[in-house]
């Protein structure tokens, strides 16, 4: 709770900071042009009235301009000082459009116009406006849009007043209303104002929060990617050891059941050795660190090799695995012929792990190519296996994802091998995808 009041006493701040600022940018443009205004005024009623401006009325102009200096030398100073979001700059500011409203509205008690209706008339439009002008400028405080109105269009309205005529008592009520109307428009302004700024700061912290959320999650990634790497790398150096040492030892057993448990152990040695590498190339491809050394490839010779290191699993469990090419024999293509092994290979362990009975199928075609552009090959690996749900296509080639339960006792494995397929299948150029039945079987095509 103690944080959230925290959070909003320093939204509170940003917001007044960010206030004074907007209303501080408006004053030099502003009150230049009401300055060059209330010249002209000075100059047509001298022009205008049968006497000169007399000293009233010059003394009007000269306070206007010495006001108008002294408000534009605060903002310039603002903008120049370092301590922008100290309380006072919003203090002084307010005091000063005070000062310059309450001159403003002695204008037409100074200049002599009192028996010259038209100017009357003219000069409290004129009031009115900039009066309405100035409160828009203002709008983004609303005290201080009310310090301009208010003193200005008061003293307007009590001038209309002392004209003792029934346009006078108009003028008055007319003047008095639109006042009431601009004092709460300011008010409606600020507030609209105020929850723009707190948007604006609330939604600023949530981006640079996220940043920072994004970040840390990298390089938390990062962290994982090169932890699973070393662990990787640190435990196939003493598991390549006792692999090497396993086949040793079998040339010194002389019964059938230590032969036996030897291969048990060298079973379980590859089983655990393959897990490794499919976490050492997961963290790689995730960090971006692999790297293709691509080659000219029999592409048949190498579909042929695959298939017959398959075909040992496959034909354990009763299962055809056959090839099915319409390539030529010679057949050559560019590309990684190891990671290509790889993802064939893992591929086709993965259709023998679940296919029960009937047939691992692998098929190589060449697509027809458009004009001025290669050829592409297809290669494809169908089973009759047990298929795969429709509500789990999608994640079929999530890291460490068992499309369902019951059958990881059937199929055991780390849950790599079509995520590192198909992140070799980008990297290569292709893209992996499946079709599968429950029941029927599936197909993964590259």
């Amino acid at each position: 709770m103690h944080i959230d009041h925290a959070h909003a006493d320093h939204l509170s701040e940003q917001v007044l900071t960010a206030r004074t600022r907007m209303l501080f940018s408006h004053i030099p443009m502003g009150t230049t042009i009401a300055a060059g205004l209330g010249a002209l005024i000075a100059i047509m009623v001298d022009y205008m009235v049968d006497q000169s401006l007399g000293r009233q009325g010059w003394g009007w102009l000269t306070g206007l301009l010495v006001l108008a200096s002294i408000h534009i030398s605060r903002s310039i100073l603002y903008f120049r000082a370092k301590d922008r979001d100290h309380p006072r700059w919003m203090r002084n500011i307010k005091f000063s459009i005070a000062g310059l409203s309450i001159w403003w509205g002695a204008m037409l008690w100074m200049l002599p116009i009192r028996s010259h209706i038209e100017l009357q008339a003219t000069l409290i439009g004129t009031l009115s406006g900039l009066a309405a002008c100035g409160a828009f400028m203002l709008t983004v405080d609303r005290t201080a849009a009310r310090l301009w109105l208010a003193p200005m269009l008061a003293s307007v309205a009590l001038y209309c007043t002392t004209l003792s005529s029934v346009l006078g008592l108009f003028g008055a009520i007319s003047v008095t209303g639109f006042l009431g109307v601009l004092w709460l428009e300011t008010g409606r302004a600020d507030r609209r104002v105020g929850e723009l700024l707190f948007l604006r700061f609330t939604n600023d912290r949530i981006t640079a929060s996220q940043a920072v959320a994004l970040r840390e999650a990298e390089e938390l990634s990062q962290a994982k990617g090169q932890f699973l790497a070393t662990m990787s790398h640190e435990m196939r150096t003493p598991l390549h050891g006792i692999l090497g040492l396993s086949r040793l030892i079998r040339g010194e057993l002389r019964s059938q059941e230590a032969h036996e448990r030897m291969n048990l152990l060298e079973s379980a040695g590859q089983h655990l050795l393959g897990v490794i590498n499919d976490v050492l190339d997961y963290s790689r491809l995730q960090a971006g660190r692999i790297e293709l050394s691509p080659a000219p490839v029999n592409l048949p010779d190498l579909a042929r090799e695959v298939t017959s290191l398959a075909a040992v699993n496959g034909t354990e469990k009763g299962l055809d695995v056959v090839l099915d090419s319409t390539l030529p024999a010679d057949y050559m293509v560019h590309a990684d012929g190891g990671r290509l092994k790889q993802i064939l290979l893992n591929l086709l362990g993965n259709a023998v792990k679940f296919t029960e009975q009937g047939q691992v199928i692998m098929r190589l075609r060449e697509l027809a190519h458009e004009d001025g552009m290669p050829s592409r090959i297809s290669l494809a690996v169908s089973d009759t296996g047990i298929g795969i749900p429709e509500d789990e296509l999608a994640r079929v080639f999530d890291a460490f994802h068992q499309v369902d339960g019951r059958y990881e006792r059937k199929a055991a494995g780390s849950g790599l091998g079509l995520s590192i397929a198909r992140e070799l299948c980008v990297a290569m150029g292709g893209e992996l995808s499946c079709d599968s039945k429950p029941g029927q079987g599936s197909t993964f095509e590259c």
